[in-house]
């Protein structure tokens, strides 16, 4: 921060000339900080921008570098499971028939 004298001429003795001259230099200084404030937020702004990219970025590479989570069934093996979950279904169904039907039976 410049001095409150800085850029006034030493012959100046008008207080109204010091005060103009204190206030321009507060109103540049003012300024000056505003610049700076709205550089520093652009800055982060950007920083933010740069991280987030690179984030998408490693995600997508890391997806594109993974394995399938599986490969799907062919033909023959959905057809034997579909016949032996029929087949389990059909048995368990018959069991629990059988074991009902003795305990209700005897009564």
């Amino acid at each position: 921060m410049a001095p409150w004298f800085a850029g006034m001429n030493p012959a100046m003795t008008d207080a109204g000339e010091v005060l103009r001259v204190r206030a321009e230099t507060a109103t540049l200084q003012a300024k000056e900080a505003q610049k700076s404030k709205e550089f520093q937020i652009q800055y982060e702004r950007q920083q933010k921008q740069v991280e987030s990219q690179a984030e998408i970025e490693a995600r997508q590479e890391a997806k594109a570098n993974r394995q399938p989570a599986r490969r799907s069934d062919t033909m023959l093996e959905s057809l034997t499971k579909s016949v032996l979950r029929s087949a389990g279904s059909q048995v368990g169904r018959q069991l629990i028939r059988g074991v009902l039907g003795s305990l209700f039976r005897g009564r």
